[in-house]
């Protein structure tokens, strides 16, 4: 692979769950290389991270949660894997995110207010006003579509694919909060009977907070299982080294 980004994690999983949420996109969006498959060293000597490759190839296919439907004659190419932009281009490109969405929110007949929460990669974009209940959806669907859709939409003219995040009434940091009380109360769950509990499909944001939450516990592990929106985040007992 010639082009794309690096990215780490535990297991190889939780690498591609990075790479998602980096992206925005689905696994079946992006081209994946397995650089290093980790270990889990002996008693946590020695472990190291697995680590990937990945880039953007194309829009998610119809049904995906994070996904854009365009047109059919709709030329949707390969995109680079943006650096970091200067702090002048990055202000620039918030403040063109910013107008756009404000747009695109009209356009679809939201009277709300859009403004930068930060610059700083990736750059984040707050929605306020009233009765937005329906651009967060169901689990944040709709909210992850509308973000797909500003930064397909910013890409454009550009070779490097924008890295903006939308929030709605700090719909992310109550949605994180839930979930990590979640991952925690599984866990116990897990390690009290000993068998792995599968979560429901949810999006990749909302599956690499679960990886996270739980990735430094000694007593359960994740991994995923199932493509595209029926990607699922699994909890199982740690298996213990045999020595």
């Amino acid at each position: 692979m010639d082009d794309g980004a690096e990215f780490s994690g535990k297991t190889v999983d939780e690498a591609v769950a990075a790479a998602e949420e980096h992206f925005g996109v689905e696994k079946d969006a992006m081209t994946v290389e397995v650089l290093s498959q980790g270990s889990r060293g002996v008693f946590g000597l020695g472990a190291e991270n697995a680590r990937i490759r990945a880039r953007v190839d194309h829009a998610p296919v119809a049904g995906a949660e994070d996904q854009f439907v365009a047109g059919e004659d709709e030329d949707i190419i390969e995109r680079e894997i943006p650096e970091e932009p200067s702090p002048r281009e990055a202000a620039a490109l918030a403040e063109e995110a910013r107008q756009v969405l404000s747009e695109l929110l009209t356009s679809m007949g939201f009277n709300a207010d859009v403004s930068i929460r930060g610059t700083e990669t990736p750059i984040m974009l707050a929605i306020t006003g009233s009765n937005l209940g329906v651009l967060i959806g169901r689990r944040g669907d709709n909210l992850a579509a509308l973000q797909f859709m500003l930064n397909l939409l910013l890409s454009k003219n550009r070779r490097q694919w924008p890295r903006i995040v939308i929030d709605i009434e700090n719909y992310r940091a109550r949605r994180e909060d839930s979930l990590r009380t979640l991952a925690d109360r599984l866990a116990y769950r897990v390690r009290r009977n000993g068998r792995p509990f599968t979560l429901e499909a949810m999006p990749a944001s909302d599956r690499r907070v679960i990886h996270l939450a739980l990735r430094d516990r000694p007593d359960v592990e994740t991994y995923s299982i199932g493509e595209g929106p029926a990607r699922r985040v699994v909890i199982a007992p740690k298996q213990r080294v045999q020595t």
